[in-house]
């Protein structure tokens, strides 16, 4: 685990901060009263500690990366459920309807399913390197 520098902490402050403001402004554009107090109270403390005392940010910054590693665990298992569900399910049963890549199918009028191969010229290295 790396520490992080003053310079890194105080540009935390700062982004976030912007970021939070810039969320509140929004929600105030929007017509809410309440959220658009809390973010911008948020921000300038942020901002202020980024400023005047940045290392005070790091048990704030440490809570963050966390939360943003939870939130990317979640939204991975989100992600790959609906990509799984809804693009490779989907693919695999249109496949299984209309091609056999295995040959499998039943042919009461065949002989045999035997299917000759010519065989190919035997080289010493083949047996060295068998794939």
């Amino acid at each position: 685990m790396s520490t992080k520098s003053n310079q890194q902490l105080r540009r935390f402050g700062l982004i976030v901060g912007l970021g939070l403001s810039i969320i509140g402004t929004v929600s105030w554009y929007r017509g809410h009263s309440t959220a658009p107090l809390v973010m911008w109270s948020i921000a300038v403390g942020l901002v202020l500690l980024g400023l005047v005392y940045p290392p005070a940010l790091r048990p704030v910054e440490k809570g963050w990366i966390r939360f943003g590693n939870v939130l990317g665990w979640i939204n991975t298992r989100i992600i790959l459920t609906l990509l799984f569900a809804l693009v490779v399910t989907p693919i695999g049963a249109i496949a299984r309807l209309f091609r056999d890549p295995l040959n499998r199918r039943l042919d009461p009028n065949a002989q045999s399913y035997w299917i000759s191969r010519t065989p190919g010229p035997v080289r010493p290295e083949t047996y060295e390197r068998q794939f």
